[in-house]
């Protein structure tokens, strides 16, 4: 304690203030981090939509070349012969 007994406190409107600044600051990271949550969640699920449908597709596009294949096999058909 000073001498004389008095003890400067902040004015109650500054403790307000810099309380007021303080929740302000928790409530932004809040907000920022549910977005980064939920953006993260709708970027993996459009990777994985996206990686699903090329899988499909490239499954479709070999179904057919593997039918093709199996057929010419069963119909036991010479190979061409090599020049």
């Amino acid at each position: 304690m000073p001498e004389g007994g008095t003890v400067l406190l902040p004015a109650r409107s500054q403790v307000t203030r810099a309380v007021m600044m303080m929740a302000a600051a928790i409530t932004r990271f809040a907000v920022t981090t549910r977005r980064a949550r939920r953006d993260s969640r709708m970027t993996a699920g459009m990777a994985a939509r996206s990686s699903r449908q090329r899988l499909s597709r490239r499954m479709a596009d070999g179904a057919g070349l593997g039918l093709s294949l199996e057929a010419l096999t069963a119909a036991n058909l010479p190979y061409l012969p090599q020049k």
